[in-house]
């Protein structure tokens, strides 16, 4: 895959996570990839999509059990689709989980 990614051979790159998307449907690092593969096609809809799968998968992961890196991936993310403030809010939200 990251032989393909650094090609920027993204038509080939989203067959590649299609197949892994569906041996791997919680995975949600997949989604992401998928995600920006759309944004570097110019396809913000699709790539929108992609990034709100991988949050929903990375909240139902925190939900069952929190994990420092899975917060900040989610956090990334949130930031790309809804800027700066609410990455730092997801930070906030990071740090009063890891505290208590």
């Amino acid at each position: 895959m990251q032989e393909i990614l650094e090609e920027r051979n993204f038509e080939r790159a989203l067959l590649y996570v299609d197949s892994l998307n569906r041996a791997y449907p919680n995975d949600p690092q997949l989604y992401f990839t998928e995600g920006w593969v759309y944004d570097m096609l110019g396809d913000s809809l699709r790539a929108r999509a992609s990034y709100t799968k991988s949050i929903s998968i990375y909240d139902s992961l925190i939900a069952y059990k929190p994990s420092f890196d899975d917060m900040i991936n989610r956090a990334v993310i949130v930031q790309i689709l809804y800027g700066m403030e609410a990455y730092n809010q997801a930070l906030d939200e990071m740090q009063s989980t890891f505290t208590t």
